[in-house]
């Protein structure tokens, strides 16, 4: 298992660098460049195949028939020798009929201030997600459910799925209590990574929304806003939230869960020199939470509350953002 922790905080603060001191033309072409590199990169690895797959969720990631999962997922960095979509089936048919699966399904592409400006609708019927091809799948199947929130939506497939569900546009706080991210926990859910690493893992917000002005970080803009959102059965409702604020970007997640964060809660692997994770809900959040009290958090200690240079950091976070 080779981790990358310190390659990956090197790579994001080159990128910021580079995107904020070249023209945005001259940027645009070498990110569109490296992508064709890294996919051409991604070709000549070996290939995942069904059996491989089926060994990874049962044997490593330890996925067993009535499991509640979260599923984070990129398929271009699987790269998987049989099509995507059967990817879905291997996950049902792990956890069985007893089983619940969840997939982020936020149709956002911008930023959600951008968005929310536009006074655009979010259809929960037809507005794609842009969470990738496997959330997309689970998405379009019949008897998926998916969440009302206007930035943080969630799809889910199982007997629990209305009751994950269900609030989770009752709060403005995308994590807070009455999301499916905080609902897991409290059942003893798990998350996995599919091609991704743990630095993708939307539930490490749950604390940060329970703490509110707690904790030791301001995650979210201060403003509420409204959003037009149209249910299942096409009726319109006005629902509030907040969102985060860029200087969220600031932080050093695979960091943290190497330093902070015990091996049997936060399990990390590669397979073929992809990544995968396993995510136990409940102590995680129990041990960020502890760990939060006494000003520890996945974000750098310079943009806390009491930081001579949050104000600074998060000025420069909204001008990177605006690029």
């Amino acid at each position: 298992v080779l981790f990358r922790s310190r390659e990956a905080k090197e790579g994001g603060m080159i990128k910021r660098i580079l995107r904020r001191i070249l023209p945005a033309g001259v940027y645009g072409v070498g990110k569109a460049r490296l992508k064709r590199f890294r996919v051409r990169r991604q070709l000549l690895k070996p290939k995942i195949g069904e059996d491989a797959m089926r060994r990874i969720l049962a044997d490593e990631l330890r996925l067993v028939r009535g499991d509640i999962v979260f599923v984070h997922s990129s398929v271009d960095a699987l790269n998987l020798d049989f099509p995507f979509f059967k990817l879905l089936g291997m996950l049902r048919e792990v956890v069985g009929a007893e089983g619940t699966l969840l997939f982020p399904a936020s149709q956002l592409t911008e930023r959600p201030e951008t968005w929310l400006a536009g006074g655009q609708v979010f259809d929960l019927k037809r507005s794609p997600t842009s969470m990738g091809l496997l959330a997309e799948w689970a998405r379009r199947q019949r008897g998926s459910e998916r969440s009302m929130h206007p930035t943080h939506s969630v799809v889910a497939q199982g007997p629990l799925a209305v009751e994950l569900l269900g609030e989770h546009h009752w709060s403005p706080a995308p994590c807070g209590v009455h999301s499916p991210y905080y609902k897991m926990l409290e059942k003893g859910g798990v998350v996995v990574g599919l091609g991704v690493d743990a630095d993708v893992l939307t539930m490490v917000h749950c604390v940060e929304d329970v703490l509110g002005g707690r904790f030791p970080v301001q995650t979210r803009r201060s403003e509420l806003y409204s959003a037009r959102v149209l249910d299942m059965e096409g009726h319109e409702s006005l629902v509030k939230t907040v969102i985060g604020h860029p200087r969220m970007r600031f932080r050093r997640m695979l960091d943290f869960m190497a330093c902070h964060i015990d091996g049997r809660v936060c399990r990390r692997l590669q397979v073929e020199g992809v990544p995968f994770y396993r995510v136990e809900d409940k102590p995680l959040y129990e041990s960020m939470m502890t760990l939060a009290q006494r000003g520890v958090t996945i974000y750098w200690r310079s943009i806390h509350r009491q930081s001579p240079f949050e104000t600074i950091l998060s000025y420069m976070a909204e001008k990177l953002e605006a690029r």
